[in-house]
């Protein structure tokens, strides 16, 4: 599988489910810390609540574009529809065009349609060749993405809404790529989220953020073997890595 759309598909799951929007973690300007907070807070729903139960639908993704509200006028075949975000527990579902991911608590499955590839690993509750360490989110945030910073880039009519448009950087080795937000605000709903990646931005366009369906399942079904190829995808089977670099 392509780093980049590994990476890509990183950056939005943990902007989006990270803590990274908490006071004191990232600078504001043009509107207070606290203003700031209360839009984010209240566009992102129950994204990052303690239940950890969390949906985002999307209408539409499009990928490498040059201006993130051409998504509303792209001819139908350039525009993924429809698609979403399930996050249970350790438990979640991501169809992101040609992108996706499932999780049953134990085995996560990431897909590339593009490139018919597979990578399958383990969730694991310890780090490999760390007994007793367990991950932390956070921590994997920083060493990643390094420093964040907020900035309130104004307001923008976009599809006929008028938004708050907020900006997050995020720098690592001195190197920064960002992710736009436009909030509506007359709902104080997120309308849009921009990705800057390969010189283009990657846009999803949203629908709604809840819950996920009651009774969802998330079940993953591969056999208990390492694989090489699984139904004419290339697979990179890291359950097995995983287990020798715990020796």
């Amino acid at each position: 599988m392509k780093e980049t759309c590994c990476k890509g598909l990183l950056i939005l799951f943990l902007t989006i489910l990270s803590t990274s929007f908490k006071p004191g973690s990232l600078m504001a300007q043009g509107l207070s810390e606290k203003e700031m907070m209360e839009i984010m807070d209240k566009a992102m729903g129950t994204v990052g609540a303690d239940d950890e139960n969390t949906a985002i639908y999307f209408e539409g993704i499009a990928f490498g574009i040059a201006k993130p509200e051409a998504i509303f006028k792209m001819p139908a075949y350039k525009v993924y529809r429809g698609g979403h975000l399930f996050n249970l527990g350790k438990k979640f579902e991501i169809k992101l065009g040609i992108m996706k991911a499932l999780c049953d608590g134990k085995i996560m499955v990431i897909v590339d349609e593009k490139s018919k590839s597979m990578v399958i690993d383990s969730l694991r509750d310890e780090v490999p060749g760390f007994a007793g360490q367990k991950p932390d989110l956070q921590k994997l945030i920083d060493d990643n993405f390094g420093t964040g910073e907020i900035k309130y880039a104004g307001t923008e009519t976009i599809n006929g809404k008028k938004c708050h448009k907020i900006k997050a950087i995020m720098t690592e080795d001195k190197i920064s790529t960002h992710v736009f937000y436009w909030v509506e605000i007359k709902s104080n709903k997120l309308l849009l989220m921009a990705e800057w990646q390969n010189n283009a931005y990657d846009v999803y366009w949203i629908k709604s953020i809840g819950q996920v369906p009651k009774g969802h399942v998330f079940d993953v079904k591969i056999p208990k073997r390492e694989l090489e190829d699984f139904y004419g995808y290339q697979v990179f089977d890291l359950r097995y890595s995983s287990e020798m670099l715990k020796r």
